[in-house]
């Protein structure tokens, strides 16, 4: 590896505000209590992104000989979609105003990251990247 290590870091904050538009709905399944579940929403953000970069060099293990920070604002405008589908069961004849949904669920944040290599020697440039999430959910619903 050699006496010199070169180590960098990146974080990338994002905050916005924005109208949300979204849906919902389920659908009986004959006379059962389990149901069909569905939801859609998306938003518009009007914000602002903050990267900040740290690269230090070390000579060796116990030496720190040089070290950089660089912060950029931006301002940004991003955008969120989301949407699930499921199964829900509605337990309220054991208990009542209870029931429980299972599913899978996608959401979506397009313009909120940043993808330029996290090096001090080109900070400049416009990167505008996807943040995507997924994956299935238990939710339990209690109402009162």
């Amino acid at each position: 590896m050699g006496p010199f290590q070169l180590d960098t870091r990146r974080e990338v904050t994002y905050w916005g505000v924005g109208p949300r538009l979204g849906g919902s709905g389920r659908m009986r399944l004959c006379e059962s209590p389990f149901y069909l579940i569905s939801s859609v929403s998306g938003s518009v953000l009007f914000g602002d992104m903050k990267v900040q970069d740290q690269a230090s060099l070390s000579v060796s293990t116990s030496t720190n000989t040089f070290v950089e920070r660089n912060k950029m604002y931006t301002a940004r405008t991003a955008y969120n979609g989301e949407g699930e589908v499921g199964v829900l069961y509605d337990v309220s004849p054991i208990l009542q105003g209870l029931d429980v949904t299972v599913g899978y669920r996608l959401a979506g944040w397009f313009g909120v990251n940043d993808t330029r290599p996290a090096s001090n020697f080109s900070p400049s440039g416009e990167s505008h990247a996807n943040v995507v999430t997924q994956g299935t959910f238990l939710r339990i619903n209690v109402r009162y």
